[in-house]
């Protein structure tokens, strides 16, 4: 009866630590998960507030191509000149 009552204390004790093994496990991987979604949030945070950073000052300035049409005169213009 002793020997029965060991045994069975064992096995439970046995029980008791594999499970918690296996929610340890699964709280680590949990914390995988969460802090590779904190470090993908901080680069898309940080790529946004790099992005409004420079979104100013490419509203003041005018586009390469607008600059290439402002820098030589429209054939428009070119055309009303020559009529005058």
């Amino acid at each position: 009866m002793l020997l029965l009552s060991i045994v069975g204390l064992r096995q439970l004790y046995n029980m008791t630590r594999n499970d918690l093994l296996i929610r340890q496990r699964d709280l680590e991987v949990r914390a995988v998960g969460v802090d590779a979604l904190i470090e993908a949030e901080r680069r898309r945070l940080m790529f946004l507030r790099n992005f409004a950073k420079h979104q100013p000052g490419a509203l003041e300035q005018p586009s390469p191509a607008e600059h290439r049409r402002l820098a030589r005169p429209s054939m428009r213009a070119i055309n009303f000149a020559a009529r005058w």
